[in-house]
């Protein structure tokens, strides 16, 4: 073999060695049917029970600005009696989104021990650019920010003054 030719023969092999290895890894995600944001974070996802009213809620828990940023997108759904809860280290005025939604949600803002105000059964916007989604404002300034599946509230008959026990562990 000329001497010219072994450094493109070389470069060939990289590249075939290289994208075989990207197309084993996909594969990967893809038996093990993972969700694409689950690649960075692996399987750990902090769990924990709230209990809203006098009933039991399994939350995953997003306290970090990166967690709180990805919420539940991605997220196929929500089964009963499960949310997210966003967690912050102070009380402050929160907005939230629907961006990268598949399914509708109630969005519960809590401070205090007690919910606040809620906005009920928001669902995504398919085909709306990220600059004109619908925003949904805290009432008040919160701590936290609970969201579960829509028409939670309503089927539970949890409103405004409805005592919320969040564990001490999780406190902001």
């Amino acid at each position: 073999m000329p001497r010219r030719t072994l450094p493109l023969v070389l470069l060939v092999a990289v590249v075939v060695a290289g994208a075989s290895a990207t197309f084993a890894a996909q594969a990967i995600h893809e038996d093990a049917t993972e969700l694409p944001w689950t690649w960075t974070l692996g399987s750990y996802r902090e769990t924990a029970n709230v209990v809203v009213g006098d009933t039991n809620v399994t939350v995953e828990i997003s306290d970090t600005p990166e967690l709180r940023e990805r919420g539940l997108s991605y997220h196929a759904e929500l089964s009963l009696n499960s949310g997210m809860l966003f967690v912050y280290t102070d009380s402050g005025r929160r907005i939230y989104w629907m961006k990268g939604m598949e399914y509708c949600l109630d969005i519960v803002w809590i401070n205090d021990g007690v919910i606040v105000g809620a906005a009920e059964s928001v669902c995504p916007e398919p085909g709306v650019a990220d600059a004109d989604l619908g925003r949904y404002g805290s009432p008040s300034p919160v701590q936290y920010v609970l969201e579960l599946p829509a028409g939670w509230l309503r089927e539970h008959g949890y409103t405004t003054g409805t005592p919320v026990t969040i564990p001490a562990s999780i406190g902001g």
